[in-house]
């Protein structure tokens, strides 16, 4: 009798043990997921100014008229450096990707995208704003500036 006692609390410790890793694994996953959501949230801006830093030119979106902040629009078009017209803009399966035209390629620039607008602050300013889904949560919203640099005035 003794014996099964012994067995019994043996094998009601192991079965504590192994629950209780369970628990810790889940919990690791879940941290693991928030901690990449996050590291996205970092990457995010770094990849649009890494596509946009060879720009010269500054096509559209347009300044107003009165040279007033212009309205927020889902496209950005630009000339890069060796003055080839490239557009950013949000595919329908949530990529964001740029556009070359003369070489009539495709780049994805970023995945799981929500929504991306752009609006030109002033001449060589841009705003931008990503909302990248989160799975608690509201999605999350990236918002940037880029500045730029010798841009032509267009």
């Amino acid at each position: 009798m003794v014996e099964i006692a012994v067995g019994a609390g043996v094998f009601a410790l192991l079965l504590a043990i192994v629950a209780t890793g369970a628990a810790w694994l889940r919990n690791a996953g879940t941290i693991m997921e928030q901690i990449d959501s996050d590291a996205q949230l970092l990457f995010f801006p770094r990849m649009i100014h890494h596509s946009l830093k060879s720009s010269r030119e500054l096509l559209y979106p347009h300044l107003s008229p009165e040279g007033q902040t212009g309205n927020f629009r889902n496209q950005l078009i630009f000339r890069d450096s060796t003055g080839d017209l490239c557009m950013l803009f949000l595919d329908q399966h949530g990529r964001l990707v740029q556009y070359s035209h003369s070489r009539e390629q495709f780049r994805d620039i970023l995945m799981s995208i929500l929504e991306f607008k752009v609006r030109r602050l002033e001449g060589n300013l841009i705003e931008y704003e990503l909302k990248i889904p989160d799975k608690e949560k509201e999605p999350k919203i990236v918002h940037g500036f880029y500045q730029i640099p010798h841009l032509k005035e267009f």
